[in-house]
C-alpha cells in the first residue's frame, strides 16, 4: 500500500503531462533517472526524439519533464519574446566549482539583476572590434601550436589528440585577453587546467541528472570519486584567486583613456567584491575555451573522415593562396571569404553541438504547449542535439552533409505543432539552427568562438593533411564513444594522423 502511494505521488498529474508520449521508465521509483544519469544522456534524448517526435515526457524522481525539439515550440520556450525562466536549481551543481563560497556566476544566478549587470558590463568585450583585435593573438598562438605539431610529425609522433590541441589554442587566446595571464599551453608544457577541468565537467553532468550523487559524496567523502572531486575543485579555487588578482591589477583609468574594452577590463569594471567576481571569472574561462575547442576538434574529425570534403576545403584555401608551405599569412578578412569551410563548420556544429544537453526552463504558470495543458512548475527541457539532428526537423538529420548549407531552399522540414512547414521560409519564423541557444541568455561569446574556429580550421588544413587514426575505429565506434562532460566530447579523444604538406 505504501509503495502504491509513492508511485501515485510520483506519477499522478492533474494536467496533460501523463498523456504525452514518452519512453518506458527505467525505474518505478526514480523514473528515467537510470537512462539520464549516464555520460550518454544526449544519445538517449536523441533516440527518443526520433521515435516520439518533437515533444515527449520524462520523469526524474519527483520532477516531471517535457522534452521539446519541435522548432516552433522551442521558440515559445526560449525565445526573447516569450521565453520561460531557467530552472536554476538544476544548474546549481556548478556552484562549488565556480566559487569556494558557492556564490553563483551570471551563468546560473537566480538573480535577474545580477545576470543583467554582468551581461551589460561584459558585452563590449565581444564587440566586432574586439573580436578583430583578438585575431592577431589567435593567429600567433595557432601558428606556434602548428609549429609544435609539425615538430611532432617530423619526430614520428604524427597521431595527435585534436581536442587537447584545440583547447591549448583557445586557452592561450583567452588567458591574455581575459585575465592578463599566459598559460603557455600551446607549447605542450604541463598545464594543470587539463588535469582538473575535463573530469570536473564530466562529474557535473552526472550531478545535474542525479540529485543524489552530491549527497553521497558529502556523506561518504572517503570514496575515491568524492576525494578526487574535492581535490580538483580546490585546485580550481586556487586558480580563480590567481586570475582574480590579475584582473584586479587592471588600471581602469588607463584603460578608459585607451578605449580598452577587453574582457579583462570589463571583468575589472564589474561592481562586485572579490567573492562575487571570482565565479564570473571562472564561468568565462570554462565557457570560453572548452566549448570552442571541442567544436574545432569535431570539425577536424569530419574533414578527416570525408576525403571529398577535405579536397574541397583544400581547393578553397589554395584558390585564396592559403594552402601549403608557400601559403600567405591568413588575414581576418579571409574568414568570411571561405564559404565551404564555413559550411563544414556549421554542419559539424549541427551534428555535434557541444552544448548538446541544451537548456532547461520552467513553466512559471499553467501553459498550453503543442496542444497539451502543462501545470505551473513543469520543466521544459530543450536538448539542442535533439533539435539539431532529429529527422522530424531535418532531411538526413544524422548525416554529415555540409552541402545542405549551400542550398537556396530550406534544408529541413519540421513537423510542428501547427502542421508541417518548411522551416526557414517566410511563412515560418521558427529557428531550428541554435548551437548557441537563443534569446537574451544566448551565448555572449559566439562571434569570438566562430572567429577562433574558422581561423584554427583554416590554419590546420593549410599546414597538414588529415586522416582519422586507426584507433578511432568506425563512425559507429566514435558515435558509441560520445560522452557528455557538460560539453559533447569523444571519450577517447579525437585522434587524427597529421602529414605535413609539401
Amino acid at each position: 500500500m505504501a509503495l502504491s502511494a509513492v508511485w501515485l505521488l510520483m506519477n499522478w498529474s492533474t494536467d496533460d503531462w501523463a498523456t504525452l508520449p514518452g519512453p518506458p521508465q527505467g525505474s518505478w521509483l526514480t523514473g528515467h533517472l537510470p537512462q539520464l544519469n549516464t555520460p550518454q544522456v544526449h544519445r538517449f534524448c536523441q533516440d527518443c526524439a526520433q521515435k516520439y517526435g518533437g515533444m515527449f515526457k520524462l520523469r526524474l524522481v519527483h520532477m516531471r519533464l517535457v522534452v521539446v525539439s519541435d522548432p516552433l515550440l522551442v521558440q515559445t520556450v526560449i525565445s526573447r519574446g516569450g521565453g520561460l525562466p531557467k530552472a536554476f536549481r538544476l544548474y546549481n551543481t556548478v556552484d562549488e566549482l565556480f566559487s569556494p563560497k558557492s556564490i553563483r556566476a551570471f551563468f546560473n544566478t537566480h538573480s535577474y539583476d545580477d545576470w543583467k549587470v554582468v551581461r551589460k558590463v561584459t558585452a563590449p568585450a565581444f564587440s566586432p572590434a574586439n573580436v578583430r583585435k583578438a585575431f592577431p593573438v589567435l593567429l600567433r598562438v595557432t601558428n606556434e601550436l602548428c609549429d609544435v605539431l609539425a615538430g611532432k610529425v617530423v619526430a614520428g609522433q604524427d597521431v595527435v589528440e585534436m581536442s587537447e590541441a584545440a583547447m591549448r589554442v583557445t586557452l592561450d587566446v583567452l588567458g591574455p585577453t581575459a585575465y592578463g595571464y599566459d598559460f603557455k599551453a600551446r607549447t605542450y608544457a604541463y598545464c594543470e587546467m587539463f588535469e582538473i577541468i575535463p573530469p570536473l565537467l564530466g562529474e557535473f553532468t552526472l550531478r545535474s541528472t542525479n540529485p543524489l550523487r552530491p549527497l553521497v559524496h558529502r556523506c561518504l567523502p572517503f570514496l575515491p570519486a568524492a576525494r578526487k572531486y574535492r581535490q580538483r575543485v580546490q585546485a580550481c579555487h586556487r586558480w580563480w584567486e590567481v586570475l582574480a588578482k590579475s584582473v584586479r591589477a587592471v588600471d581602469l583609468d588607463k584603460a578608459a583613456a585607451e578605449g580598452d574594452t577587453s574582457l579583462r577590463v570589463c571583468l575589472a569594471q564589474l561592481p562586485f567584491d572579490d567573492d562575487h567576481l571570482i565565479p564570473n571569472i571562472a564561468a568565462y574561462l570554462i565557457a570560453g575555451f572548452e566549448t570552442t575547442a571541442h567544436s574545432i576538434a569535431w570539425t577536424l574529425y569530419e574533414i578527416a573522415s570525408h576525403p571529398a570534403v577535405q579536397q574541397r576545403v583544400e581547393a578553397e584555401l589554395a584558390a585564396a593562396g592559403l594552402l601549403g608551405p608557400a601559403a600567405r599569412q591568413l588575414e581576418f578578412g579571409d574568414l568570411a571569404a571561405l564559404p565551404f569551410l564555413n559550411c563544414v563548420l556549421k554542419e559539424s556544429m549541427r551534428l555535434h553541438p557541444v552544448a548538446s544537453t541544451g537548456t532547461i526552463r520552467v513553466a512559471d504558470k499553467e501553459m498550453n504547449l503543442g496542444g497539451y495543458r502543462l501545470a505551473c512548475g513543469t520543466l521544459l527541457w530543450v536538448p539542442f542535439i535533439t533539435m539539431l539532428t532529429s529527422n522530424h526537423n531535418w532531411e538526413r538529420g544524422e548525416d554529415f552533409w555540409p552541402e545542405r548549407w549551400e542550398m537556396d531552399v530550406p534544408r529541413l522540414v519540421a513537423a510542428s505543432a501547427s502542421g508541417p512547414t518548411a522551416v526557414g521560409n517566410a511563412a515560418s519564423p521558427a529557428k531550428t539552427y541554435l548551437p548557441f541557444s537563443d534569446g537574451p541568455r544566448n551565448c555572449i561569446g559566439q562571434n569570438l568562438a566562430l572567429m577562433e574556429a574558422r581561423a584554427v580550421l583554416a590554419s590546420m588544413v593549410s599546414r597538414f593533411t588529415l586522416e582519422v587514426a586507426p584507433e578511432m575505429g568506425s563512425r559507429e565506434d566514435v558515435r558509441a564513444d560520445e560522452v557528455m562532460k557538460l560539453t559533447l566530447q569523444c571519450g577517447k579523444g579525437i585522434r587524427l594522423k597529421l602529414k605535413l604538406r609539401q
